[in-house]
């Protein structure tokens, strides 16, 4: 990190996409960054942008070397280019393909077309974020509280982990306050059903609809 706006990252030479078309088994390059997250932050309608909405440019310096320049200090970036969902995919494969890098190979496209990165998940901020920020597309309640946005805002441009921590805290006790949403409880233990209930119990979850996806009644 250069500044609290700017990230240089070396990429580990030697990388490769597999050995398959269009890529061939070509090294993964700082063009492939820099296509991957252009294209993240201009997809129309991607409910996801936000994760990286305060980044302002990204160049490829070169083969190796990628800049990222925010607009403004976020302390989550980080987190968020190793969330699993930010996969590095190589510009000349479509959407449709089946490519990726490392030991293992895709089969098919539902396997991914990315090159994986470590993991990461900064959950706190994009639920405060997306689900309470006015013109979010997950924001299905519809919230516009200045002093919440603020205080939003203001816990994403902390970098000490502990100070935003803190202000996370207070946006949760803020939040109980104000009830924007209501989330009813999903009991996780079920001791008795109905005999001809069948495939219920090897699919307890945290929600109800999944317990029954693959149960049927035999009567």
């Amino acid at each position: 990190m250069d500044t609290d706006r700017t990230y240089v990252f070396k990429l580990r030479k030697g990388v490769r996409w597999h050995p398959k078309p269009p890529v061939n088994g070509r090294e993964l390059t700082a063009d492939d960054v820099k296509y991957t997250y252009e294209r993240f932050l201009s997809i129309k309608g991607n409910p996801n942008r936000s994760m990286l909405g305060h980044v302002e440019k990204i160049e490829a310096l070169d083969r190796a070397t990628v800049r990222f320049t925010l607009r403004e200090p976020f302390g989550w970036f980080l987190d968020y280019l190793a969330n699993t969902v930010m996969w590095i995919v190589p510009r000349e494969a479509s959407s449709s393909s089946a490519i990726s890098s490392g030991p293992r190979r895709a089969s098919g496209p539902d396997r991914g077309l990315a090159h994986s990165l470590r993991g990461g998940s900064p959950i706190a901020d994009l639920t405060l974020y997306a689900g309470h920020i006015p013109g979010e597309a997950l924001n299905s309640s519809g919230v516009d509280d200045p002093k919440l946005t603020d205080m939003i805002r203001w816990q994403r441009r902390t970098l000490e982990v502990a100070k935003r921590r803190e202000i996370v805290f207070d946006i949760q006790r803020y939040l109980a306050e104000q009830v924007y949403y209501h989330y009813d409880p999903s009991v996780l233990t079920v001791a008795v059903w109905e005999p001809y209930v069948k495939n219920f119990a090897p699919n307890l979850g945290h929600d109800y609809g999944g317990r029954l996806m693959a149960a049927w009644l035999d009567r």
